[in-house]
């Protein structure tokens, strides 16, 4: 990020790209999809804006249920550079059209540096959907359909299902049989 300044959604400006700054967000609700990938989402303060990502695709971030793509729920991220603007509908929306300005938080190493970030406004956990064991079984439902890329994402969100768990002692054998599978 370099000496770019931490910019919350109110402190935007609409129409301008903010070349010095950036902004930190995290996914609060998935919104219907067109020509791009789009959420609503919630900086620290709670101040919520809709998100608009082009051009980029990854299995990290994203879900796949069919053939419909979003990005997940809780999923948090950077955007450098962010880019207000008024769309056709007259809502405001955060656009990004360059992936290198994406920065994803929930991937390792770059979680351990935002390990400490509070949000004003807490998701819910049916919305996060903390059961790993679920996505377990429909990663290994994908995986029998030799659908080897939804396998691994829902392995990926069962094991951050699972991490979210941790506080409550997470089955050990279950993050190992995750990692493995992955």
């Amino acid at each position: 990020l370099g000496a770019a300044k931490y910019l919350p959604i109110r402190g935007l400006k609409v129409d301008k790209v903010h070349r010095d700054g950036y902004v930190i967000l995290q996914v609060s609700s998935v919104d219907s999809k067109t020509t791009g990938i789009f959420a609503t989402t919630q900086d620290q303060a709670g101040d919520e804006v809709r998100f608009g990502l082009y051009n980029f695709i990854s299995p990290i971030a994203f879900s796949c249920d069919d053939a419909s793509w979003s990005l997940d729920v809780g999923t948090k991220f950077v955007v450098v550079e962010p880019y207000l603007r008024r769309a056709k509908d007259g809502k405001l929306t955060l656009r990004c059209d360059n992936p290198s300005h994406i920065v994803w938080i929930n991937e390792q190493p770059l979680s351990s540096l935002w390990r400490n970030l509070e949000w004003t406004r807490h998701i819910s956990a049916s919305a996060l959907g903390d059961d790993p064991h679920h996505f377990k079984a429909l990663g290994n439902d994908a995986f029998k359909r030799s659908d080897f890329g939804a396998a691994a994402r829902f392995y990926t969100k069962a094991l951050s299902a699972a991490d979210r768990l941790r506080k409550s002692g997470p089955d050990a054998n279950l993050i190992v049989t995750l990692l493995s599978n992955r």
